[in-house]
Order: structure tokens, then sequence, then C-alpha cells
């Protein structure tokens, strides 16, 4: 009896060990998605998801050792990558967060440097030799002396020889502002161009020399018949920055640098914020700036 006693309590605490197993939640499963193999450009956007099995109301959230996430609370989010001059390593990670407990995944992307854009070199302008003119000597008369008329030498103009622009060697300059002028906010930027590549197109940037920051302008300027424009705004609408001095630069930009700054442009208005940049991005090659003061 005793033994048959002990065998249905052992039964009995195996049930409700088993029962107590049962009631417990299960972690979630999470994974993240992504287009493979996991490659960014410099300064490009990816997106990213979170899938697999987790409560509706756990929370989401994106983390990354670089650059940022537009929405990192959202399911499914755009990650725009920094600019970078070398292939660089990113963790993207991301954390399902179910009351208390956090359950994070992470996943190791590569950030892609664009390629260096070399710059093709100006020409030197050499000047072409000119000839002295020389004056024949007269010879002594045997006979009767007489004098021999002398005539004058002509001497050609010389025309200083000039470098014109080639398909190799475009060529993009400002016509105004002058350098070490001043001007008012906004500013009406104009010049000339000549043999502009296909597909490249003219941008203006602003540099505040208390920042060192380049500012692009909305564009691409307007481009026709050798000659280009575009609005440039300096400082702020306050006026707190009257008197100081900006540098204005004209910049051609190769098909992929248009598109980034169009862009990033974009970004900034969006957002409402004009960061500016540190340097000029690749693809992009300034030909021409000049100092001016914001009255």
């Amino acid at each position: 009896m005793l033994k048959r006693l002990t065998v249905g309590l052992i039964i009995i605490a195996a049930c409700v060990g088993l029962l107590s197993e049962c009631g417990k939640s299960q972690p979630p499963v999470i994974e993240i998605a992504a287009a493979m193999p996991c490659e960014i450009e410099s300064g490009g956007t990816k997106s990213f998801s979170v899938t697999g099995s987790y409560p509706a109301d756990a929370d989401v959230h994106w983390e990354a050792s670089l650059g940022s996430f537009a929405n990192p609370s959202a399911i499914a989010s755009s990650y725009t990558a920094p600019q970078v001059t070398q292939d660089t390593d990113v963790t993207i990670t991301v954390n399902v967060i179910d009351g208390n407990e956090a359950y994070p995944r992470t996943l190791i992307c590569k950030i892609i440097a664009p390629a260096p854009t070399p710059i093709p070199p100006i020409p030197v302008p050499t000047e072409e030799p000119t000839a002295e003119p020389t004056i024949e000597p007269t010879e002594e008369p045997t006979v009767e002396p007489t004098i021999e008329p002398t005539v004058e030498p002509i001497i050609e103009p010389i025309i200083e020889p000039t470098v014109e622009p080639t398909a190799a060697n475009p060529w993009v300059g400002i016509s105004f502002p002058v350098n070490a002028g001043t001007v008012a906010s906004p500013v009406s930027v104009r010049g000339s161009y000549a043999n502009l590549p296909t597909g490249y197109t003219i941008w203006v940037a602003v540099m505040p020399h208390d920042s060192g920051l380049y500012y692009f302008q909305h564009g691409p300027a307007a481009a026709s018949g050798g000659t280009w424009s575009n609005s440039a705004y300096l400082g702020s609408e306050s006026g707190v920055d009257r008197g100081k001095q900006f540098d204005i630069l004209v910049v051609t930009a190769n098909p992929d640098a248009g598109v980034y700054i169009s862009g990033l442009l974009e970004q900034w208005k969006q957002s409402g914020n004009y960061p500016g940049l540190d340097s000029i991005p690749a693809g992009m090659t300034v030909y021409h700036r000049v100092t001016v003061t914001l009255q």
C-alpha cells in the first residue's frame, strides 16, 4: 500500500512540473531581414526589417555603430550610411523589447567607399618665340656716292596664345559676384562654362569662413549656351552674419555625384536641418571660388 502511494505522489509531482513548464512563455524568435550581401554605398541608404515570432505589443529599437535610421522604432526602417573614404564595417542592431526583457539581433554590413576621381591637369600656355626683325647692311658705293634709302622693318603684332578648353579640359568660371566684393543675400551667382562633359552638372556651394563647412545651394544651376546662373543664400535670415566673409564656389558634378547631392539636399529640406559638409564629395570638382562680405 505504501509503495503504491509513493508512486502516485511521484506521478503527481511530475505532472505538476510539466504543467508549470507548459505555462512559461517562449522567448521571441527574431531575425533581421535585408538584401544580401549587406553592402551600402558611402552616403547611401538600405532598408532593414525585423521578422520572426514576437508579441504584437513588443517595442522595436534599431541602432547602428555608424550612420542613422530614419525611424528607429519601426518594424521596417531605412538606414543612411555616413560618408567614408575607405571601406568600413558597420554593426546593425535591432532590440525587440517585451516588458522588461530585451532580445537583440545584430548584422555586420560593409560601407563601400567611392572610387577617387582624378582631376585632369590644367595645361600651361606656352609662348611661341618671335623672330626679331633684321636690317640688311647696305653696300658702300664704288662710283658715285649715293644714299640708299633705308627700309623701316615692319614689326608684326605678337598675339598672345590663349588656352582653349577641350573635351578633356572643361572650364567653369564665376563672373558675378567679383572677388572681395560686398553682396546681399540671396545673391544671383552667374558665370560661363565650356566643354562640360555629357551628364555633368554645375553646382554652387557657400562656405562661411567662421565654420569652414560647405553648404550646397538648391540646384543644379541653370546652364545654356555657355552661361550658367544660380541663387545663393549667405548667413541666417536674422542678420547676425552681416559683415562676415563667405567663399562662393562653382563646382561640377559627374552623374553619380549629382544624384547624391540632390538626394542629400532633399533630406536636409525634409528634416529642416542643414548641417553642411566638411569636404567636397567625391565626383565633384571645384573650378573657381570668390570671397565676398555679407552687407
